[in-house]
C-alpha cells in the first residue's frame, strides 16, 4: 500500500481533517523518509527525540532502526494512532507544547544528557523552536528538522544575507542543507517547498556575543547600521560611525551584511561605550 493511500486510511479511520493551524502536512513520500533515515545514520538505543509526530510515519522508520524514541505531541486527535503504534513498539508519548514543556522532566535527565532531534517541525513554531532549542542548557548534540526551503536557505546564508535567525543558528552550530522536499511530498499538499537542515555540532559557544546589540542593528532593515545603533544605544551617530568605520567598516553598511566574526569584531570596538 502506498504511503498517501495508507495515510488517508488512517485519518479516515479516526476521523481526523488536517488542521491548517497546526501545520499538519504529512509525509507521504518514502522515497524523503529513506533519506531522512540515511542522513541520521541512527545507531541502536540512541536517543531520539521526534516533535509533532503526527499519525508516526517517521516515527516507525526511527523505532525500525533502533532508536530510543520520545515523541512530543499536541495534537489530542492523534494521539490514539501513536497509542496503537505503542502496541507494536516501545516509546513514549508526551502530550503537550514542545514550546512550553519541562523537556527534563517529561523524558528524565540521562535522556536529555545526551540525544538528538529528528523532526518534520510545524513551520508555524521553527523560528520559536530553533531560538529555544540552540540556547538552552538542554540543547541536543544535533537536529535534523524539516523546515521550509526559504527559511532554511535564510539560515545558511544562501543569498549572502544575514539576519538575527541565521546568525543565531551559525552562533549556536554548523547549519547544512542536507537536501530539498517538494511540496508534492505531503498530504495535503503545501503551498511551499521544504528542506532537510542538520544542525551539527550544537554548543554553547566560547565568546559570547552581545544579543542587544545584535537586535538593535536589525530593528529597521530599510536603515544603515550606524542608524540603528544610535537609535538604539541612544549614542550620538557622529561617535557610531566612528566606531564602524574604525572597525573596518562602510559607515553606510546594513546589518545583514555583517557576519559572525564581523560582529565579535564590532561586539568588542563598541563596549567601550558600556563602560
Amino acid at each position: 500500500m502506498e504511503l498517501l493511500e495508507k495515510t488517508k486510511l488512517i485519518l479516515q479511520k479516526y476521523k481526523i481533517s488536517p488542521s491548517h493551524s497546526k501545520g499538519q502536512n504529512f509525509l507521504i513520500s518514502e522515497k524523503i523518509l529513506d533519506q531522512i533515515i540515511e542522513t541520521a545514520k541512527i545507531k541502536k538505543g540512541e536517543n531520539v527525540l521526534e516533535i509533532g509526530p503526527g499519525v508516526g510515519t517517521l516515527s516507525t522508520e526511527l523505532l525500525e532502526n533502533g532508536a530510543n524514541l520520545k515523541v512530543v505531541e499536541l495534537d489530542d486527535n492523534v494521539i490514539p494512532i501513536l497509542q496503537n503504534l505503542q502496541s507494536v513498539y516501545d516509546f513514549q508519548i508526551i502530550k503537550g507544547d514542545i514550546l512550553k514543556i519541562y523537556l527534563e522532566k517529561e523524558v528524565g535527565g540521562e535522556f536529555i544528557s545526551d540525544y538528538r532531534i529528528i523532526a518534520n517541525l510545524p513551520y508555524n513554531i521553527s523560528s520559536h523552536f530553533l531560538r529555544i532549542f540552540l540556547g538552552a542548557s538542554f540543547r541536543p548534540k544535533q537536529m535534523i528538522l524539516m523546515l521550509q526551503r526559504e527559511v532554511v536557505e535564510r539560515i545558511i546564508v544562501k543569498d549572502g544575507k544575514w539576519s538575527k535567525l541565521s546568525l543565531m543558528c551559525n552562533y549556536y552550530s554548523c547549519p547544512r542543507l542536507a537536501f530539498l522536499v517538494s511540496k508534492n511530498s505531503f498530504y495535503p499538499i503545501p503551498k511551499v517547498d521544504s528542506a532537510i537542515i542538520v544542525f551539527d555540532d550544537i554548543k554553547k559557544p566560547k565568546e559570547d556575543l552581545d544579543w542587544r546589540l545584535i537586535n538593535f542593528a536589525f530593528s529597521s532593515k530599510r536603515r544603515t547600521l550606524v542608524n540603528n545603533l544610535s537609535a538604539g544605544l541612544k549614542v550620538d551617530k557622529g561617535i557610531i560611525e566612528k566606531i564602524i568605520e574604525n572597525s573596518g567598516f562602510s559607515k553606510n553598511i546594513r546589518a545583514e551584511k555583517l557576519n559572525i566574526d564581523d560582529w565579535y569584531k564590532l561586539d568588542k570596538a563598541i563596549s567601550i561605550l558600556k563602560k
